[in-house]
């Protein structure tokens, strides 16, 4: 049962960034393509995800699941929500974002894997295969790898909430842009839900943590889909 949860989770992150990614075809959006960027990122870790289910997890699969989806997957989502609401907030975040893009490659590549933690794991892997004080003493890429997901998820996490509240509030006080309120709290929502099942791994349930990725994208590509509204509306009365 696990393992089709996490190929409903690969086969809908896949379609939905190619959809967006036409999207960004056709109309050039900066945040288009960030957002076309983090859910090719999802897919990414969602094959890592699939290929263990089958066969257990390898040192390269985790290693990609964990680049991909444990460390810049959040910060990718909200670099585009910033570039959706702020674009010029939006292009500090970016030089952030490109750093911690080539510093968590070079982290993940040059870290010293537990493999003995994933040993007959197929469903969630444990992170502390990446890092644990007693697992990896004095290791700085394993080191490095934990500091970048902890402070981009943080990061990540802080812009789409922020670009939420922000959207909530300016609805309120000039009684539009209800559009883009809508959109930012369904990317938040979409992001919380898989943090929520993530934490049931906790209580061994890892089902449930691939069922909250699929029903978590799904919402995450419905705000996605609802920021295109007013300009969709625009065009048709032009």
């Amino acid at each position: 049962m696990t393992a089709i949860f996490a190929y409903i989770s690969f086969a809908v992150s896949v379609i939905f960034a190619g959809v967006v990614s036409r999207q960004f075809l056709q109309r050039r959006r900066i945040y288009q393509a960030i957002w076309a960027s983090a859910l090719f990122l999802w897919a990414l870790a969602a094959l890592a995800e699939v290929l263990a289910s089958i066969g257990g997890w390898t040192s390269a699969e985790f290693r990609l699941y964990y680049v991909a989806g444990g460390i810049l997957l959040v910060g990718f989502f909200g670099l585009g929500s910033l570039y959706l609401l702020f674009p010029k907030v939006a292009k500090f975040f970016a030089w952030f974002m490109g750093l911690a893009f080539v510093l968590s490659v070079v982290a993940t590549v040059g870290a010293s894997i537990a493999s003995r933690m994933l040993a007959g794991v197929h469903g969630v892997p444990p992170n502390t295969a990446m890092y644990g004080p007693r697992t990896h003493p004095g290791n700085v890429f394993n080191l490095l790898a934990y500091i970048l997901a902890v402070v981009v998820n943080i990061l990540g996490t802080i812009a789409l909430a922020g670009g939420a509240l922000y959207s909530v509030a300016m609805a309120a006080i000039r009684r539009s842009g209800w559009i883009r309120m809508i959109s930012s709290l369904l990317i938040l929502i979409g992001a919380l839900v898989v943090a929520s099942a993530a934490s049931l791994t906790r209580f061994g349930q890892p089902g449930y943590f691939y069922l909250g990725q699929a029903i978590g994208i799904a919402i995450i590509f419905v705000g996605v889909l609802v920021a295109e509204r007013p300009r969709r509306a625009a065009r048709r009365e032009a």
